[in-house]
C-alpha cells in the first residue's frame, strides 16, 4: 500500500475516506435526527476503549476525544450530536484535514472549520479503533443498511 507524504494516510486510508465522504452525501446527510448519540452501543464502546465521545472544546485529553460544535437543523425535533459528529468528520476528509500520524501507536487527527475560519471540531483517536468507532456511530440510525461496514 502506497503512503501518502503530507497526511501519512495509507491507500487504505483514503479509500475508506472516500467512500465515508461519498455515503454521508448519499444516505447520512438526510438522515438527520435518526442518530442516537447516547445509544448505548457508543457508551459501551467508549467505555471499554477509553474514548472521550465528546469533550469540551477547552479541554486537552491525551488521546481518543472529539470536540465539535453542534448546530440544531431549524425545524428538527432534536439536536442530533452523532449526525454533527459525522458531518464534521466529513468535512475534515473533504478539506485535507484528516491525518494520521505515528508515534508509539498511529492516531488519526480530525479538524473542521467554519466559513469564517473558526475551528469547529477537533478530534484524535487511535486508528485501529476509528473505523469501528465510526461503524457504530453510523449504526445508531435505524436507517443506515447494516451492511454499510467500514472494516
Amino acid at each position: 500500500m502506497a503512503n501518502f507524504p503530507i497526511n501519512k494516510l495509507s491507500e487504505d486510508d483514503i479509500n475508506k475516506a472516500y467512500r465515508f465522504i461519498y455515503l454521508f452525501e448519499k444516505e447520512i446527510h438526510s438522515k438527520y435526527g435518526t442518530f442516537n448519540f447516547n445509544d448505548k452501543s457508543i457508551e459501551y464502546f467508549c467505555k471499554q476503549y477509553k474514548i472521550n465521545k465528546k469533550v469540551k472544546r477547552n479541554s486537552k485529553p491525551s488521546d481518543n476525544y472529539f470536540w465539535f460544535d453542534t448546530v440544531k437543523i431549524t425545524g428538527a425535533p432534536k439536536n442530533d450530536f452523532a449526525h454533527n459528529l459525522l458531518r464534521h468528520i466529513r468535512n475534515a476528509m473533504s478539506h485535507g484535514n484528516f491525518k494520521k500520524g505515528k508515534s508509539k501507536k498511529a492516531f488519526y487527527t480530525f479538524e473542521d472549520y467554519n466559513k469564517t475560519g473558526t475551528q469547529t471540531m477537533y478530534g484524535k483517536i487511535n486508528a485501529d479503533l476509528f473505523w469501528k468507532y465510526l461503524n457504530i456511530v453510523l449504526h445508531t440510525s435505524p436507517l443506515i443498511d447494516k451492511k454499510i461496514n467500514f472494516k
